[in-house]
């Protein structure tokens, strides 16, 4: 989702129409039981007259569903009737997106509001959860959080009911994307060290904002056990800087202006100490691979970063 959010808060920044289309008869084909093999296919090329010279059309697909924008709507029309022609599609008829893969956007004079209303209330009608009364918080805050077992489903199953009467509380709730145009880049990352009780394996978080939009969050148990805080939130590092390098290809491609480096903000000297020196110890060594790898973005310029404080 993180392209469909990106795309969406670039087709606003920069006032393209945007067409949503359908693929009929998707589905209408079975497995397939006997050896296929391909070649990857060239560059979609579309011969037409009159097309706009510098022009660029962008395509999301997922399954059957396509988002089509670009530069100028004429081209966006011509693309529509080719892949008509050769897929027999559905137009949706629309030049602002409002419903697509569960969010639904909102348009206002200052950007546009993503939510996930419809979505919210077929899961509450679906569990019985439509007249429960709602709730403040999702779960117990001195409830300590358990891999699922035999003995657990029954406290997980819930956990599940006590999330959807907190979404119950207001369905409509979602992120607010500004139009202002602010390309810039930033991100934060945190860890919590050893925090499962069962495993005392670290968790991460990070969030990754254009201008002061989020289009990137994720919160993730570590698949290794961390010695310290500051090995933890190194491995957070890792995780954060890959996403960096993936979305930095994105927005090129979408021809966004990148500023460079992208600042990354952690409240952990240690960790930052660890990238930033040049010399591997005996006690990093177990942690090269994530050193290696930060530390060439580091030093490619691609990133930068900051100490932030916990409090801030």
């Amino acid at each position: 989702m993180t392209i469909v959010r990106a795309l969406i808060e670039i087709t606003v920044n920069k006032g393209w129409q945007i067409l949503q289309l359908d693929v009929n008869n998707a589905f209408l084909h079975g497995d397939l039981h006997e050896e296929v093999y391909m070649e990857v296919p060239p560059g979609l090329v579309v011969e037409r007259p009159g097309l706009v010279e510098g022009s660029v059309v962008f395509v999301v697909v997922y399954v059957d569903d396509v988002l089509v924008t670009g530069t100028h709507l004429q081209e966006i029309e011509s693309l529509k009737d080719f892949l008509h022609n050769t897929f027999k599609i559905k137009d949706l008829g629309r030049l602002q997106l409002h419903y697509f893969l569960g969010l639904e956007v909102q348009y206002t004079d200052k950007g546009v509001l993503m939510s996930q209303k419809k979505f919210t209330m077929d899961l509450l009608k679906k569990f019985g959860c439509i007249d429960c009364p709602p709730m403040t918080s999702p779960l117990d805050s001195s409830v300590k959080l358990k891999s699922v077992n035999a003995k657990s489903q029954g406290t997980t199953f819930e956990g599940c009911i006590s999330s959807l009467k907190y979404l119950k509380g207001d369905p409509t709730l979602g992120i607010f994307l500004t139009n202002d145009a602010d390309y810039r880049v930033k991100a934060f990352y945190d860890s919590y060290w050893a925090t499962c009780p069962q495993s005392r394996k670290s968790v991460s978080g990070y969030i990754v904002l254009l201008g002061d939009n989020p289009i990137s969050w994720k919160s993730k148990k570590q698949s290794t056990i961390s010695l310290s805080s500051a090995e933890a939130k190194y491995r957070s590092t890792r995780m954060v800087v890959g996403e960096l390098v993936w979305l930095a290809r994105l927005l090129t491609e979408l021809i966004v202006p990148l500023s460079l480096p992208i600042p990354i903000f952690c409240d952990s000297q240690a960790a930052l100490h660890i990238a930033r020196n040049p010399v591997f110890h005996e006690s990093t060594k177990h942690i090269e691979v994530d050193c290696h790898f930060v530390r060439d973005q580091l030093q490619e310029g691609l990133i930068f970063l900051h100490h932030i404080s916990t409090n801030n």
